[in-house]
């Protein structure tokens, strides 16, 4: 029976590769910005997870956090589209300002949870 990584090895125990492929695993999901097609934040880091889920779970704990945290933002996003629709156009006025910080909310995480991951002990 397999389980997912609860918690990551303890940090004496890591090696800097494991750290910075944890690191790019989280970085990964920027490509999705980049390129305009849906769902392209998730194939980052779920390469990442199926690669290393059997080698390090500690890249695989990193992993399925980033996966986690993009599927949280594609059902925010989905469920703001599904609001302006359902209210006739009028929820958008309430959607665009959420639209924004959502986006920034999801680069500005993305950003610091590998550079907090790679710095310090894992959390």
């Amino acid at each position: 029976m397999s389980t997912a990584p609860t918690q990551p090895h303890s940090a004496t125990a890591l090696s800097d590769e494991e750290r910075i492929s944890a690191m790019l695993a989280y970085l990964s999901g920027l490509v999705g910005y980049v390129v305009p097609i849906p769902l392209v934040t998730l194939v980052g880091p779920c390469a990442f997870y199926f690669i290393y889920r059997h080698e390090s779970k500690y890249i695989a704990f990193h992993a399925l956090q980033a996966i986690y945290m993009h599927l949280l933002a594609l059902c925010v996003f989905v469920g703001l589209v599904l609001g302006t629709i359902f209210t006739l156009g009028i929820g958008y006025i309430i959607a665009k300002p959420l639209f924004t910080l959502l986006w920034f909310a999801v680069v500005i995480t993305t950003i610091v949870m590998p550079v907090t991951e790679h710095q310090g002990p894992p959390h």
